[in-house]
């Protein structure tokens, strides 16, 4: 069973039709530039994807994975101001994200979480502490450099 449609129209006619009403109505200049923006990336996530064939079971990671930088991209690059500031920040929390699971992967390959019973409680307190922080990307990284110099063999 396939789980992706056949489009209805095509990409070149969609657009065609979003130029078409750009010219046509000032007004709709600047969203139909996001709109054009964003028809390139679903394009190119659904080329992929008929090559790809995500099972249904990792379509929805599937989408996260390959469509969502294209949307997230054409955000920034197409959006208003206020889109462009939220993409990044929602970019920035997917980068706290990875840091609190960095993190919590190497401590648990070190044995960290004991009693098993407490894992998940401690796994919480330290998510707490690292949003609480409002952390900048450059922080981010650097504590990401901590870890990763915890882990790895001493220099020389």
């Amino acid at each position: 069973m396939t789980l992706l449609a056949e489009p209805t129209t095509t990409y070149a006619q969609r657009r065609e039709r979003a130029r078409d009403l750009g010219s046509r109505f000032d007004f709709a200049q600047q969203p139909l530039a996001l709109y054009l923006a964003i028809v390139d990336a679903q394009e190119r996530a659904y080329e992929r994807a008929r090559t790809d064939s995500p099972s249904r079971a990792e379509l929805a990671s599937y989408v996260v994975r390959v469509a969502l930088p294209g949307v997230m991209e054409a955000a920034v690059a197409a959006g208003t101001e206020t889109l462009r500031e939220a993409t990044l920040l929602r970019f920035h929390e997917a980068d706290l994200e990875g840091l609190i699971e960095h993190l919590n992967g190497e401590l648990d390959a070190k044995g960290y979480f004991h009693p098993p019973s407490r894992t998940q409680a401690t796994k919480n307190t330290l998510r707490t502490i690292f949003t609480k922080a409002g952390w900048s990307s450059r922080e981010i990284k650097a504590i990401r450099g901590v870890i990763r110099a915890l882990v790895r063999p001493a220099r020389r």
